[in-house]
């Protein structure tokens, strides 16, 4: 109901982000109730939102972490229709036997381009500030530029005055490296 009620109010954009990410135990250890989908389950919730998306002609998107830690069977299951979006907000991007502590990610870059997937590869500014341009120079190597659809910068700021630096900053880092 509610994709369909997103699709009308907003006269059915391109894409609908579906989340389906930090969906394990160790992402939730802080809340004090919460739900873990996993297995079968997560694959049914899945291929059920994106059918409610496509019926209703928007493109599901969703954050590729599951990859991380189910490579084959996310490779092998996911719906090429699907739009991925892996995320890695650090600036260590050596993979292999000189591989640094964000290995895990920066491999699913490129197994999900190895793989056929389109992708947003996202990163951010909350770590460090060369991230992003370090991430959108991987991704121009290393990716096929047809299945890359953009980037996505995600700056983990409330809209508030508080937080209006950091946010305008990462406005300003995207702007640098598209002039680049």
């Amino acid at each position: 109901d509610l994709i369909r009620d997103v699709a009308e109010l907003f006269d059915r954009p391109r894409l609908f982000h579906l989340g389906f990410d930090e969906e394990s135990a160790r992402h939730q250890v802080q809340y004090g109730f919460c739900v873990v989908r996993q297995g079968d389950l997560w694959w049914h919730d899945l291929g059920y939102l994106a059918d409610a998306c496509m019926k209703e002609g928007m493109r599901p998107w969703v954050w590729s972490d599951y990859v991380w830690d189910h490579r084959d069977e996310f490779l092998g299951r996911m719906s090429r229709d699907i739009l991925q979006s892996n995320w890695y907000y650090g600036d260590d991007f050596r993979t292999g036997t000189d591989a640094g502590p964000g290995a895990k990610r920066i491999e699913a870059y490129l197994a999900l381009d190895k793989a056929g997937f389109e992708q947003v590869p996202c990163s951010s500014n909350c770590d460090t500030e060369t991230s992003f341009g370090k991430t959108v120079a991987f991704a121009r190597r290393h990716l096929e530029p047809t299945r890359l659809k953009g980037f996505l910068m995600a700056p983990w700021t409330f809209p508030c005055a508080d937080d209006e630096e950091r946010t305008m900053r990462s406005c300003a880092i995207g702007r640098e490296v598209w002039q680049a």
